[in-house]
């Protein structure tokens, strides 16, 4: 499959609903090594000792970017476009561009599960190597009402060797 294939497959997507994911377990290790690694020792996300008698949540709960870090891999799945995952252009890469929208809406209690749904907005292919896409993706939270976020979340499916070098995100100036 070639990027033009790949664009086509993707227009025939946009509006539909993709979704749910499977669910994911938001377990304390995790949260307590996202902790670790982005240096917040906040104990209303590590310490379920501290967070049962002083949160108003009275557990742990997950960190809102830990949350939004997880669309990485959630979006994968409802894309269909996992590294693992055929068939997709060879060498394809994808590049996380950022967010238009993002709200943190409801908290997500270690423990608790999480899954996403997601709908194609738009795509794009503004170079002849990359496709862009805008995604609208809501993160649910099992047995609550609320999510725990929504987003619209920007993205490009990159071939890099097809252009040669790429600074960043766009072709070196020769």
């Amino acid at each position: 499959m070639g990027l033009e294939q790949l664009l086509q497959r993707e227009r025939a997507r946009v509006g539909v609903e993709m979704g749910p994911t499977r669910w994911r377990e938001v377990l304390q290790n995790d949260i307590n090594e996202f902790g670790r690694c982005t240096y917040d020792p906040d104990p209303m996300h590590i310490d379920p000792e501290w967070a049962r008698l002083h949160s108003p949540f009275k557990h742990t709960i997950a960190f809102g970017f830990w949350t939004l870090s997880m669309l990485s891999s959630l979006l994968y799945e409802l894309s269909g476009l996992a590294p693992d995952s055929a068939p997709r252009p060879e060498g394809l890469i994808g590049i996380n561009y950022g967010c238009d929208r993002l709200r943190f809406i409801e908290p997500v209690p270690v423990g608790s599960r999480i899954r996403a749904r997601g709908k194609l907005v738009s795509i794009e292919q503004p170079e002849p190597d990359r496709l862009r896409r805008v995604t609208d993706v809501t993160v649910e939270i099992e047995g609550k009402e609320k999510p725990a976020l929504t987003a619209r979340w920007l993205s490009f499916s990159l071939l890099p060797e097809a252009t040669g070098s790429l600074s960043g995100f766009r072709k070196k100036d020769t």
